[in-house]
């Protein structure tokens, strides 16, 4: 930016030549009136607020020069920088293009619950508002509204920014997707063979396993035969 004197500090300046002239007489005026210009001149030249005014004129000069050759100097930056950045906005654009593709081409984000349309939406909605932020930057950088050094130093975050936001808000939608599609953890079969477990009804009580039927009328569970096996043993009879 060139450099230049104040409204305020050029009005001292100038009430500082011509206070001179205020403090002369009439006759005083009169006699300069009719002098030469070159008198006249080193009226205003000679005084100390002259003197000053042209120490300041030389002083702007010299900064001026060493600004506009700052600026040569950085031309070539400064297009190279034009360049990467009118690309990495093509880039960002196509971009958030083919991002938009993919999500009107997954059927499974239109399915999603409402809290999770929720979060994807907020997430969006951020990332949207930082690459608003970082177009305007843009635009501004390239109408010389602001400086190259303004501008690498708040681009680059807001794009990185805006990239993240999207970036955080298709995993948040993958994650809770994924965590959904995985099926629950069956518990082990109580009995072997049995794919499920047992129908729900009353306990269940303990039967014994029957032993064979060792004679008529005994009961299946006693432990021995009541019986030879020849057969039911004989009583002796009265005459035998």
């Amino acid at each position: 930016m060139a450099h230049r004197i104040s409204d305020i500090e050029f009005r001292t300046q100038i009430q500082g030549i011509t206070r001179n002239f205020n403090e002369m007489s009439n006759d005083e005026l009169k006699t300069l009136v009719e002098c030469d210009d070159a008198i006249i001149d080193t009226q205003f030249t000679d005084c100390s607020a002259a003197r000053a005014m042209e120490r300041t004129r030389k002083s702007l000069i010299e900064n001026n020069r060493l600004i506009a050759q700052e600026n040569i100097e950085k031309e070539t930056r400064f297009f190279d920088l034009r360049n990467t950045l009118l690309k990495m906005y093509q880039e960002a654009k196509d971009l958030k293009h083919s991002i938009e593709e993919m999500q009107d081409r997954n059927p499974r984000l239109k399915s999603a619950t409402a809290d999770l349309d929720s979060i994807q939406a907020v997430l969006e909605a951020a990332a949207r508002d930082a690459e608003d932020v970082s177009e305007k930057i843009a635009t501004e950088f390239l109408d010389a509204r602001i400086s190259a050094d303004d501008f690498l130093a708040t681009f680059v975050d807001k794009r990185r920014e805006s990239q993240l936001r999207r970036v955080n808000a298709e995993k948040v939608v993958d994650l809770l997707r994924e965590r959904r599609r995985t099926p629950a953890v069956q518990p082990m079969p109580l009995y072997p063979g049995q794919g499920m477990m047992p129908p729900l009804g009353p306990p269940m009580t303990y039967q014994p396993p029957s032993m064979p039927q060792m004679g008529y009328g005994v009961p299946p569970y006693l432990p021995y035969p009541a019986y030879p096996p020849a057969g039911p043993m004989s009583m002796p009879t009265p005459g035998t």
